[in-house]
């Protein structure tokens, strides 16, 4: 992915995460950019302060990408069980980080 459409994604994502937290709203993405309409999975990963605050991720490439990153981004916000709901005060903190992994790839695994 370059630079300026991940640009574009983790801007959505904030986005997202501040429009899901303060009032419950999914907001949608209007693109033609192909890097985003293709159908992927994600991971994302929240962080606060260095720590880990939230991953949860999607392998199937079953949605446009996107709509993937929208969908686990409230996961990890909302749903990731070892971790407490983020809250409004929570998504204002300029040191929490978001970052996503889109493409699956084969790892070599040693002695295979």
């Amino acid at each position: 992915m370059d630079t300026p459409t991940r640009r574009k994604l983790l801007a959505y994502c904030r986005g997202v995460l501040t429009q899901v937290v303060a009032n419950g709203e999914l907001p949608k993405l209007v693109t033609s950019d192909p890097q985003l309409t293709a159908r992927s999975g994600a991971f994302v990963t929240l962080h606060r302060k260095g720590e880990l605050r939230g991953c949860i991720g999607h392998i199937l490439a079953d949605t446009p990408l996107w709509q993937t990153v929208r969908d686990v981004t409230v996961s990890a916000a909302l749903h990731d069980p070892r971790f407490h709901p983020v809250t409004a005060s929570g998504t204002a903190r300029k040191s929490e980080r978001r970052d996503f992994r889109t493409v699956p790839s084969r790892r070599k695994v040693r002695g295979t």
